[in-house]
């Protein structure tokens, strides 16, 4: 993913999702300034990541000034209804 001016990043990689967490590429982000939303479950819980990749990511956030927000994504279809409504 290429670094801009964009102040949030929200992205999917095209073809499947990488099988880890790509940290080097979120403290890139994070460290130019972008504020990161993903669904990447490693970043649901700080508390739960290896200590040494917790710190890389935290002052990556210091560096840039930014945030990183981690959230579950799960669309359900139904015949009856929309997953929107």
């Amino acid at each position: 993913m290429k670094v801009t001016d964009a102040e949030l990043v929200a992205g999917w990689r095209a073809g499947d999702a990488p099988r880890a967490c790509d940290f080097d590429e979120v403290c890139r982000l994070l460290a130019s300034g972008a504020n990161v939303v993903t669904t990447r479950g490693e970043l649901h819980r700080a508390e739960s990541l290896d200590p040494a990749v917790r710190s890389r990511v935290e002052a990556a956030c210091d560096r840039g000034r930014a945030s990183i927000h981690s959230t579950a994504a799960a669309l359900v279809s139904s015949p009856r209804r929309s997953p929107w409504s």
